[in-house]
């Protein structure tokens, strides 16, 4: 009896190949899947070790809360059009503002001609040439200050369009993705659902965890 004890007990110390152990777990990469937006779940379509692809929907929240979002985002929208037509619209007033003064210009200058002429037979005071003169000092400073505020609403425009415009594009991706990401959350990777915190009818606040996904390709998956 000592003997079978004896050779039982080497056997499992020495011989054994397979280890027990309560604290084994498994390593690799694991991906956490986060609300991006605020809302109540209404359903749940993966659970723990279930596998999921890419782009599947794991979570959809209630569509009326995101709908509020997207009518707040398209209100964004249409103001950031209107506030961006308003620039363009003072980019053509600015052109306007300096053809014009240069058409007064090109006026004044044709009465300083004739003043100049009109002075030498005497039918022309020197001082309305010199007037005349001094209305163009004050013009040409006045075509300056047009040229300054050209510039200044160019410069809130820049080459685009007022759709293409970089605050309208801001707006108008939002407005895109808002109502979409309000109301599914959907898998960045293929893998297996590990950690699902996510219940029915719970409120989410954005950024609040709702489960892992652990890939299995390229993953380095180890089992400790």
């Amino acid at each position: 009896m000592l003997s079978l004890l004896a050779g039982f007990s080497y056997w499992q110390l020495f011989l054994d190949s397979n280890i027990d152990c309560d604290d084994a777990y498994v390593a690799g990469n694991i991906i956490p899947v986060h609300a991006l937006v605020p809302g109540i779940v209404t359903n749940i379509y993966a659970d723990n070790t279930m596998y999921v692809n890419t782009n599947q929907v794991l979570v959809k929240q209630e569509s009326y809360l995101a709908k509020q979002r997207l009518d707040r985002s398209s209100a964004a929208l249409a103001e950031s059009i209107r506030y961006t037509r308003s620039q363009f619209a003072q980019v053509r007033q600015t052109v306007a503002a300096v053809s014009s003064l240069y058409a007064q210009r090109e006026k004044i200058e044709g009465n300083l001609l004739r003043y100049t002429k009109a002075e030498s037979g005497g039918a022309a005071s020197a001082q309305k040439v010199a007037d005349t003169r001094a209305d163009i000092a004050i013009i040409d400073n006045d075509i300056e200050a047009a040229k300054a505020n050209h510039q200044k609403a160019l410069v809130l425009t820049g080459k685009s369009t007022v759709l293409d415009h970089p605050s309208v594009q801001k707006q108008l991706n939002s407005s895109k993705i808002t109502f979409y990401i309000g109301v599914q959350k959907l898998s960045p990777v293929a893998g297996y659902v590990a950690n699902r915190r996510v219940q029915i009818s719970q409120s989410l606040e954005s950024g609040q965890l709702l489960m892992h996904i652990i890939p299995l390709t390229g993953s380095g998956l180890l089992q400790i």
